[in-house]
């Protein structure tokens, strides 16, 4: 059984490169590989049980902690990203769960932000990291009767798996997290440390491949004031992503025959005269799957806001 270890703080300000954040500050707070292949192992027999409750990411009209039947009989319960910091804690303090157990566990785990600490008293979050997705834990359905039980699999494995959690600053998060480079970087590493787990884990959730991530450790990761002996770096100039498209609107408009055609870790830009907006297809249809859900997006192919939303502002690159 792998040891346990404490997690250590993201620091307050870091000016280097990936590769090296990665292994000064990540490694020491990722779960054992030996553990994680435990874990992989019980999410694989929960999901093949007879009649298993899925935790998975709620979408438009499902509430944290309902649980929801499908058409099919299947059913699963809603969550935000509190399952993610639940499951690290649990792995890196390398409580190994029985079978049994671990259905008891996923039947009572924090599906919402404020009952985590009713579970475990410290988690990765208190240390000042987010807990970001490799794979998306949402892609935009919000049609969720017809969901069928491949698909609540898909979901529920992408939403608690240890593999698919990687961990980043709170610090500029917006700006790492969603970025396909940062993104393809710890897809590498976690291909390295967990081998075959890995493989599965990517064959489960149907995940496409992503670029050679390795070549992105060179990247600047850079936030907070630099230290003396720190060189200070304009890192919006260096890591800001060229968009593969980018068309101009008099409101925030997103138009489906732009957006769609892209893939996932593509971006787009959308200049207004309220200031230009920049993000990727997974960020749009992860925060905006109201827009997604909506009969103007879906029939006509397009949806536009009077008035900018506090949700957009994260994505504002300019004005």
């Amino acid at each position: 059984m792998a040891s346990t270890h404490a997690m250590i703080a993201s620091p307050a300000s870091f000016h280097g490169t990936l590769a090296d954040f990665f292994h000064r500050y990540v490694v020491p707070n990722l779960p054992h590989p030996e553990t994680v292949a435990y874990y992989h192992r019980l999410i694989i027999d929960y999901c093949r049980a007879e009649q298993p409750l899925y935790v998975i990411r709620k979408v438009a009209d499902t509430e944290r902690g309902t649980i929801y039947e499908t058409r099919n009989g299947n059913r699963f319960k809603a969550s935000d990203n509190s399952p993610a910091w639940w499951i690290h804690a649990m792995l890196l303090s390398d409580i190994r769960l029985p079978q049994d157990k671990f259905v008891q566990a996923i039947a009572t785990m924090p599906t919402h932000i404020f009952e985590v600490k009713q579970h475990v008293k410290m988690t990765i979050s208190d240390f000042g990291w987010h807990v970001a997705h490799i794979y998306s834990a949402k892609d935009g359905d919000t049609h969720y009767r017809a969901w069928d039980r491949e698909n609540l699999s898909r979901r529920f494995i992408r939403n608690i798996h240890p593999c698919n959690c990687f961990y980043i600053a709170k610090t500029k998060w917006q700006l790492y997290g969603g970025d396909p480079r940062v993104i393809a970087y710890f897809a590498s590493q976690y291909a390295s440390r967990y081998g075959d787990v890995w493989t599965e884990f990517c064959s489960l959730i149907e995940g496409l491949s992503l670029a050679n991530g390795e070549e992105f450790g060179s990247l600047p990761y850079i936030y907070g004031e630099p230290q003396p002996s720190q060189p200070t770096i304009k890192h919006l100039d260096l890591l800001m992503l060229s968009p593969q498209v980018t068309y101009t609107s008099s409101r925030l408009r997103f138009k489906a025959s732009v957006i769609e055609p892209l893939r996932p870790s593509n971006s787009f830009r959308v200049v207004t005269p309220a200031g230009t907006f920049q993000m990727t297809k997974a960020d749009f249809h992860r925060d905006f799957d109201n827009v997604t859900a909506s009969s103007s997006y879906r029939d006509k192919g397009d949806y536009n806001y009077k008035d900018i939303p506090a949700k957009a502002l994260k994505y504002l690159v300019s004005g």
